[in-house]
């Protein structure tokens, strides 16, 4: 699949996040009702709405994550990619919050419930051998061309962040890419981001998802994410748990061997 090209933004048009949540219905009504009127008189934005519309058809057409759960029906969007492997970007922002520093040694806090109304998380990878589900704390070998979407579900409001470290130690901010964490609202059934992510080159990929009752800095985590790298001897199948700074989080993590 040819990815499409990235749309920067432009003083005086509406950026590509929120047109993407205008698109899905997640602006309140009179944001959304100002971006709907900016379209009326912006050609550069109508054309940058339909770019987006044509990736959501292209992406339906070629693998369909709509079959990943019963009523997961929001559109989704052929990803592009950034500077190394991740493939898409996060499609809401985070309101609030402050920067603080990761301390190893808290409790750990993750579970592996998917069932019931338990904060959870979970991964979908696709591709050509079909789809298939992945539970906190387990491996899996992707194929060339696998996609991975990251699932969640948090009967109470929650905060976001997802993360990845390479084995070279370097860490890629997935959700969000910079700044705050994401805001989920809640659920009890179990939702999916809706972008998906292509994990290239060789070796092994370690996925950090976080469920937070109150925001943080996305790059608040690079530091001592890279310190409990290197504590851990350098080894992500050692790597299991990257503390979070926020009290009552969830954290939930993945082993990829990449193609």
């Amino acid at each position: 699949m040819t990815a499409s090209p990235s749309l920067p933004d432009r003083p005086g048009h509406v950026g590509e996040l929120r047109l993407r949540r205008h698109r899905l219905g997640e602006l309140p009504p009179a944001e959304s009702g100002g971006v709907e009127k900016h379209l009326q008189d912006c050609a550069t934005c109508r054309g940058k709405l339909r770019v987006l519309e044509e990736e959501d058809s292209t992406f339906r057409a070629e693998i369909s994550f709509d079959q990943f759960a019963a009523g997961v029906s929001r559109a989704h969007r052929v990803p592009r990619p950034t500077r190394r492997r991740m493939l898409g970007v996060v499609s809401v922002l985070a309101v609030a919050a402050a920067a603080v520093f990761l301390v190893r040694g808290q409790e750990k806090r993750t579970t592996n419930a998917i069932k019931g109304d338990a904060i959870t998380g979970q991964l979908r990878i696709a591709g050509v051998l079909g789809q298939r589900p992945l539970d906190p704390n387990t491996a899996d070998s992707l194929q060339p061309g696998d996609r991975v979407r990251i699932g969640y579900r948090s009967p109470e409001p929650a905060f976001l962040i997802a993360v990845s470290i390479d084995d070279q130690g370097q860490i890629t901010p997935l959700y969000p890419e910079s700044g705050l964490a994401m805001p989920v609202e809640p659920s009890s059934e179990l939702r999916f981001l809706p972008d998906s992510l292509e994990f290239t080159g060789a070796g092994k990929e370690r996925l950090f998802l976080f469920l937070s009752p109150s925001a943080v800095n996305v790059e608040s985590l690079t530091r001592p994410a890279r310190a409990v790298f290197e504590q851990d001897h350098r080894d992500l199948e050692r790597m299991r748990d990257l503390p979070f700074p926020v009290p009552g989080s969830h954290s939930f993590t993945w082993l990829l061997t990449k193609p």
